[in-house]
């Protein structure tokens, strides 16, 4: 039996305002880290992001109130790149992704994301 992969420390510890996910404690109106799972998931597999992508993704990538995904970066061998392709691209996201994405957006978030 294999022993399961980590994840890139970005993707682990960042939620609080600056990258997607964060292994963080229940809030009051739900589980965030089940939030944060199903944001990762629904990144990947509706929004079709790679597993760097989504590891390099900010908040100021976000756009809720248009839909819409902004892949700029990505983590590769440990470095921030450019995606696969050399240039970002703006990507439309599911209303199920955009409901995820709310749910687990940090309170104070920088202004002008989202």
């Amino acid at each position: 039996m294999r022993a399961p992969h980590a994840r890139p420390a970005r993707l682990a510890a960042q939620l609080a305002g600056i990258a997607l996910y964060q292994v963080a404690p229940a809030r009051s109106h739900g589980c965030a880290s089940h939030d944060g799972d199903l944001a990762l998931v629904l990144l990947g597999g509706d929004a079709g992001l790679r597993r760097g992508e989504i590891a390099a993704l900010e908040w100021p990538d976000v756009d809720l109130a248009n839909g819409v995904l902004t892949v700029r970066h990505t983590v590769y061998k440990g470095h921030l790149t450019l995606p696969k392709g050399g240039r970002s691209r703006k990507l439309s996201m599911t209303k199920k992704l955009v409901a995820a994405l709310k749910a687990i957006k940090p309170e104070g978030s920088p202004p002008g994301a989202c």
